[in-house]
Parts: C-alpha cells; structure tokens; sequence
C-alpha cells in the first residue's frame, strides 16, 4: 500500500550563512542575511531571485545538507539538524545512479529506509505515476533526460516526504519536455499534499506553479517581497491575470518595461 505523504510546515528564523571564499581563505561571501519565511503544510513556494543571491543555499539549509551560522530552521516544530527522509530532494542534475535500472533507481530510497520488501509494490505505482510505465528495466543513459527527471521525481517522492525540495530540477530540459513535468508535479502537489519548495530562475515558471513567490535580493540574500499568486489551476499561461503577475515580478527583478510577449529567465 502507497504511504501517503504528510505536508510540513518550515519556519526559518532570522537565518545567516556566510561561506568561505575559496580563492582567498581569509576572506567571506555572505549568501543570506537575516531570512525569516514561514511555509504552511501543503504550500507551494519558489524562490526566486538573481544568480548568486542565496536560494540555493536555503534550500540546502533546510535540507539540512549545511548549518547556518546564526538563526534557526525547524519543520512541524523541531529544529532541522541534518538530513532526513521527511525531506526529499530533487536536483537540477537527476543525479540517477546509472548502474541502476529506473526502477532499481525508484526503489533505493525505500531499500535505505529498510522498507522495501513491505512497499515494493510503491515502486511500481510511482513509476507509473510519473509516467514511465513499461521502462521499469531501462537504465538511464538508454531514456531522455526528461524521463530521467521523472524517475528522479519518483525517487524523492517515494519515501512520502512531508517536504519536497526541488533546486531547478527542470532547468536542462527542453520547452515542451518542462511545460509536461511542471504539470506533472502539480499533479503530485495536489494528490498528495506534499509542501513543495522550488528555486527557478524562470519567472513564468514561477508564476505558473507557485501559491507564493519570494524575491531574494542580490547578494547577501534578503526576502525582498513575496507575491502571493491568487490564480486558479490549471493557469493559462497567456490570461491577462497571469501577464501581470509576470509582469510584477520582472518589474522587482528590474527587469521590467514594456512586454513583448517573449520569455524571460534571470
């Protein structure tokens, strides 16, 4: 029997992380400063923002991958001290292992957990689920690279986590192949409840799938505004409603003026 997924609530609290800068030992670069996001159980958000402002590394401190160095992060209420498995992650690279068929891939979070033999049958609900039906014995390099993100999908949905986190996880893929998986996932956003956090630098992208946007600044990350995208699924991506919301955010990511119908990525 397929797990249900429980949703999560994230608090972060006033977080800062500062890395060392490789190239020079004694010197810094601040990623965040002074962060404070509340994300409610079975919300959507994405975060947005230029290059180099910090989104990837909040994803990464909720994750629990890294510490930050002042502030605090917790999900439903404990504090996030390192990874877990109520946390999936699906990276900009799949990341499949390729000595493994898809499913073999599909089944590994459970085989960790030590739960495999009692949710085996969640390997082949998830495989079909993300539509990958009937290339269960194929190994990655032999299936496209969207394929492969939907595998990597099933992957980190398979173990039900109450959070998902997805750094540009369609970023390689082609117009077509991404408009499919983004409506996909919402598909399993809305199944299953699961709250999801998304970093895109594709400001329709954002539009199309977010409950909430957040616009860091540039470096030191800092929550510059959010925008809560009051638009009922599935989204037209050519309504007014949907051009002005776009429109908003390319006018805080200074990237505004007049609109000539032409896709934008920062």
């Amino acid at each position: 029997m397929v797990a249900a997924a429980a949703a999560g609530r994230i608090r972060i609290d006033n977080i800062t992380k500062t890395f060392i800068n490789e190239a020079d030992a004694n010197a810094t670069v601040r990623a965040l400063s002074n962060v404070s996001l509340d994300i409610a159980p079975g919300e959507f958000v994405t975060l947005i923002g230029a290059s180099g402002c910090g989104k990837s590394t909040l994803l990464r401190l909720i994750a629990g991958l890294i510490k930050p160095d002042s502030g605090s992060l917790s999900m439903d209420g404990e504090d996030i001290s390192g990874p877990g498995p109520e946390r999936g992650f699906a990276f900009q690279d799949h990341a499949l292992f390729p000595w493994l068929t898809i499913a073999g891939n599909v089944a590994f979070g459970l085989k960790t957990q030590g739960v495999y033999a009692e949710r085996k049958a969640d390997v082949a609900h998830w495989i079909e689920r993300v539509g990958l039906k009937g290339f269960e014995k194929y190994y990655p390099h032999q299936i496209s690279g969207g394929m492969c993100q939907r595998a990597a999908l099933a992957r980190s949905l398979i173990v039900s986590p109450k959070v998902l986190l997805l750094d540009e996880p369609l970023g390689a893929l082609d117009a077509f192949t991404r408009m499919n998986i983004q409506d996909e996932i919402l598909k399993i956003h809305s199944g299953e409840q699961t709250t999801m956090i998304m970093v895109t630098h594709d400001v329709d992208e954002a539009v199309y799938m977010s409950d909430r946007v957040v616009v860091l600044s540039p470096r030191p990350g800092r929550i510059r505004e959010t925008i809560e995208i009051d638009l009922a699924r599935p989204r037209a991506r050519s309504s007014a409603d949907f051009m002005a919301y776009r429109k908003q955010l390319l006018n805080i990511l200074h990237l505004g003026g007049e609109d000539t119908g032409a896709d934008y990525v920062i």
